[in-house]
């Protein structure tokens, strides 16, 4: 079909007449309906309007999906917590640590330790065994809005002792 339709505008273009049985209206390029060719090559009104929805969709969808910022976060404020690791992965978009933290009274709370992009964490030193589940780690950063348990991370000291600091503080 494509090669057809090339030859006929090509053929068009040059002042060629087409070949016998073959007509160009207004519409599109096609075959005669009479030897049993149908369709032709225009986008129907709405599926030309269901393309531009769907395109508007995917263009929109990456910046609502985008959580970038510190929005969520009182940045203003430095909280430290000590507790067990539950889950580690480095991962983009963030690097993700999982704590179980007893509080007060011995009622555990899991927080969400959020760092910054994989490749930046990796260049401050952390690697896929820095921790692993059960590793008993301090994490000081800036912690959540409205008493959510969740800090942007700033510095960590393992459970080697050894410290990482994020690498934009």
């Amino acid at each position: 079909m494509y090669n057809v339709a090339t030859k006929m505008m090509v053929g068009m273009l040059a002042g060629e007449d087409l070949p016998a049985g073959l007509h160009a209206d207004s519409r599109s390029f096609g075959a005669d309906p009479g030897i049993g060719f149908t369709g032709g090559t225009t986008m129907s009104k709405k599926r030309l309007a269901l393309f531009g929805v769907a395109m508007g969709f995917i263009l929109v969808s990456r910046p609502v999906l985008a959580h970038h910022g510190t929005a969520n976060f009182q940045m203003d404020q430095v909280s430290t917590i000590k507790g067990t690791v539950i889950d580690y992965e480095l991962i983009n978009p963030h690097v993700k640590i999982t704590l179980k933290v007893e509080q007060e009274g011995g009622k555990p709370v899991e927080w969400n330790v959020e760092g910054v992009s994989l490749n930046m964490m990796v260049r401050a030193g952390f690697k896929r065994d820095s921790m692993k589940a059960g590793d008993i780690v301090s994490v000081s950063g800036h912690p959540g809005k409205n008493g959510t348990p969740a800090l942007v991370f700033m510095k960590i000291v393992l459970a080697d002792g050894r410290t990482i600091s994020a690498p934009y503080e």
